[in-house]
């Protein structure tokens, strides 16, 4: 409870947690944080874990488990390894930043015209679907592409995709 109250989210780092903890487990511990959308990258060290606790934290987006006694070398690496995945998660997430931004920016209209869009709907098809003409279809399109600054529907649908505004299915 003491790393839930102190955490920061600017602060880069990993987490390394035992299953068997005073007052809250590991596996606890992770759920809490995840529940709260803190992806930190986690190590578990443990003696006592089971294949179904692996599998929960793995899941979980567990980086690895280590079993107890951890050989220094070795949970040193691993440590070094979820720094290094830290700092990658931290810097996609800033590229990613102005295009979720954009995105959020958009009215509840331009999200479903997006939504169609990456489907691959043509602008009639889109009409058809929202029932509303080809040429309202067109001033929502223009809009939306000015507003997120895409060149054309190609690169809308790779923003789109790439923040994960739109099912890929």
């Amino acid at each position: 409870t003491d790393f839930i109250d102190a955490y920061r989210p600017d602060m880069p780092g990993c987490l390394i947690v035992d299953l068997s903890m005073p007052g809250m487990s590991g596996m606890d511990l992770l759920q809490n944080l995840r529940s709260r959308n803190i992806q930190i990258p986690t190590l578990i060290v443990s003696g006592t874990g089971t294949i179904p606790m692996v599998v929960e934290g793995m899941k979980m987006g567990v980086v690895d488990f280590l079993e107890k006694p951890a050989d220094p070398t070795v949970l040193l690496q691993k440590v070094r390894a979820a720094l290094e995945l830290d700092n990658r998660q931290r810097t996609q997430a800033a590229e990613l930043e102005p295009i979720t931004r954009k995105l959020a920016s958009l009215t509840s209209r331009e999200r479903q015209l997006l939504k169609l869009l990456v489907r691959g709907l043509s602008s009639k098809q889109v009409a058809a679907e929202l029932n509303i003409s080809v040429k309202t279809v067109e001033n929502h399109r223009a809009n939306l592409m000015q507003k997120t600054g895409a060149l054309n529907a190609a690169d809308l649908t790779r923003m789109a995709m790439l923040v994960d505004q739109v099912p890929t299915g």
